[in-house]
This record gives C-alpha cells, structure tokens and sequence, in this order.
C-alpha cells in the first residue's frame, strides 16, 4: 500500500480532486471529518480542547469552530504535523488566491477579510510546489481539472 498526501490552501481543490479519487477507485482518508467527528460530540479530545481554550468555544456540545477561528487561524496541515514524513509522494494542488478566496467566502460564508486572514496563515503556493513531487493546477473550469488530474 502506498500512502499519498494531499495538500493545498483552503478553497484550492482537494476535496473535488478526492471524490475524483473515490470515483476512480481509491481510498480516501479525510483528516478533516475524522476531526470534525472527534469534536462535533461530547469526547474526551473536546473535553480538552476545552480545558486549554475555553468553554466558550463549545456550543451545543459541539466545538464551535468559527469561534476557534479567531483564536486558531489554521488548522495544521500535511508539513506543519509532519505526516508528510509517511507519505511515499506528496500531491499539491494549487490555484490562484482569487480562485481561493471565491470559494471559501461562499462555501464557508466567511467575509472575505476572513478568507484573506485564513489564506495568509496558511503555506504559501510557491512553498507547496517546492515541497511536493506532483502538482496540479486548478485555474480553469472542473473538466480542465478533471483531465489535469489524471
């Protein structure tokens, strides 16, 4: 078996490239309904998110995520965890910040201050391409990116 990591800035494609990759046959491990499923409920990993954070920041026994926003800006991703040291090959796909910033204001109904702020704290383009061994830009239409991931 062979472990790929995917990276990319918010709103930059990797969830549309990862239902590309269930379609095709491969599993997908998304790191981030694994930890939306260990907040979204009473745990123990909200119990102490709470205790270093505050239990302002749990709602309805739920984490409240955009409330942690403000405190957190980022969540930590493929380098900055150092699960990049268990993949045999990186996978990044980047796109314009324009492109970015578009789609995290509508599909996270952030501001777009909020969307800069987010995309400011995150690895920049030219850091994921450096630190990657395949890149796949996502600039144009769904069917353009279709075929660039193949």
């Amino acid at each position: 078996m062979r472990l790929i990591g995917l990276c990319g800035r918010s709103g930059s494609g990797k969830s549309s490239f990862c239902s590309v990759a269930k379609d095709r046959g491969l599993t997908v491990i998304d790191c981030d309904s694994v930890y939306k499923c260990l907040v979204s409920r009473p745990t123990e990993c909200l119990k102490e998110i709470g205790e270093c954070f505050g239990n302002e920041f749990i709602k309805d026994g739920c984490l409240d995520l955009k409330a942690l926003a403000q405190v957190i800006l980022d969540a930590p991703t493929l380098f900055e965890s150092g699960i990049d040291g268990i993949c045999d090959r990186i996978v990044a796909i980047i796109a314009p910040d324009d492109f970015c910033l578009k789609r995290i204001t509508e599909r996270d109904g952030l501001t777009e201050q909020q969307a800069l702020s987010r995309l400011s704290n995150q690895p920049a383009n030219d850091f994921l391409i450096e630190h990657s061994d395949t890149v796949i830009y996502n600039e144009t239409t769904f069917d353009e990116f279709l075929k660039a991931s193949e």
